[in-house]
């Protein structure tokens, strides 16, 4: 990375919503993303960007444990029964 990762602060390297809200201060390439705290913001978020896939994410965690990349709005609502509060909602990119 062109960046020195050892000197961001381990709480916003644990939280998803405070690491890409960091990131986007940094000329790194970054996935449009958003913090949704219901189904119905994430929903309207996705159909506003216009992105065919995307991505949620707990805003804490790691190994990929609580993410989904859900198929359609009634996939994300349904999936997001199962979470237990506000997700990052990412672009959904390949590679």
């Amino acid at each position: 990375l062109p960046i020195d990762i050892a000197r961001v602060a381990p709480e916003v390297v644990r939280d998803k919503g405070a690491f890409t809200r960091w990131i986007l201060t940094t000329d790194l390439p970054t996935p449009r993303t958003t913090v949704a705290k219901t189904a119905d913001e994430a929903a309207a978020w996705w159909a506003a960007s216009g992105l065919p896939r995307v991505i949620l994410k707990p805003l804490e965690g790691q190994g990929g444990v609580g993410i989904f990349v859900p198929g359609n709005e009634g996939a994300l609502r349904s999936e997001w029964k199962q979470t237990t509060g506000a997700m990052l909602v990412q672009e959904f990119v390949t590679g």
